[in-house]
């Protein structure tokens, strides 16, 4: 696990959620199933952990942190 996922969980936890449940949020996906000569297509989102909502704020906090611990 990187950093980035780290604080992006700890943030998530912190917003009293669940970092591993599905955040309902994932990207749309086109799925195709071949049922002999026909094929069908259906249209679903992929799963997504709820810590993912939280990767903007962790690159945020990440760079304020490094930015409050270099040495000038």
């Amino acid at each position: 696990m990187d950093k980035l996922e780290r604080v992006a969980r700890a943030i998530c936890v912190a917003r009293g959620l669940d970092p591993d449940a599905d955040s309902g949020e994932g990207p749309w996906v086109t799925r195709t199933r071949s049922m002999g000569m026909a094929q069908s297509f259906s249209r679903e989102r992929d799963a997504w952990p709820n810590w993912r909502l939280f990767e903007t704020e962790a690159r945020a906090f990440i760079a304020a942190h490094k930015a409050l611990t270099e040495d000038a």
